[in-house]
């Protein structure tokens, strides 16, 4: 009896100390599931109604064939929109690891900016005024499913890396290296003298005045 009283002792301290024990979570866990990538450029210095016409093609495209369809496009606004990708796409893969190829457009809203107001001079007096619209893009990559984040490559140290590109050259080796060296440029040298005077030769032949 005395035992079992003392085995059941035990048990209820275990249960105890088990739940006062603070619950570990797996590291997986802790770190949140990145789903969409933002980037933004604002104060684009086009209209809004003109950017959304290349906008328009371009949503729910992989990046790949999204970036192949503006080289194709001749409006201003492709430059924006290609230099927003690109950051999007790199946003992805430092930050998060993804590939390009697992990214595609989500979304991509246009909205309107401040509107610059210029006056251009017309019949009697007036004057009428032009306004210079911008625009503020937003654009949200969409991450395929499946898709898996690159892993970290080892990185050699900058110490390694120049003691691998230096060559350790012996006294005599280094002498016939120069003396190549001196060798080539004075062949160098030579031949564009020469290419030099053929040329002056040439343009006093061509140049003579026939009377």
């Amino acid at each position: 009896m005395v035992e079992l009283a003392k085995t059941i002792i035990k048990e209820k301290k275990a249960a105890a100390d088990a739940k006062s024990a603070p619950v570990k979570k797996d590291q997986s866990d802790r770190q949140p599931t990145v789903s969409e990538i933002l980037a933004q450029a604002n104060y684009v210095h086009i209209a809004p109604q003109k950017v959304r016409l290349v906008v328009e093609a371009l949503r729910g495209k992989p990046v790949s064939q999204a970036l192949d369809h503006l080289r194709f496009v001749t409006k201003r606004s492709v430059t924006p929109l290609t230099k927003l990708i690109n950051s999007a796409v790199a946003n992805g893969e430092n930050n998060f690891g993804f590939d390009k190829k697992d990214l595609f457009i989500k979304r991509l809203i246009v909205n309107p900016g401040p509107v610059l107001k210029r006056y251009q001079p017309h019949a009697h007096g007036r004057s009428t005024v032009i306004r210079k619209r911008s625009s503020h893009i937003i654009l949200v990559l969409g991450v395929k499913a499946g898709a898996q984040k690159r892993t970290e490559k080892s990185v050699v140290p900058a110490a390694e890396k120049q003691a691998a590109a230096v060559k350790v050259v012996s006294a005599e080796e280094a002498k016939k290296l120069s003396r190549g060296s001196d060798s080539g440029e004075s062949k160098v040298t030579a031949a564009a003298a020469k290419s030099q005077t053929r040329r002056r030769f040439l343009r006093q032949v061509f140049s003579r005045k026939t009377g």
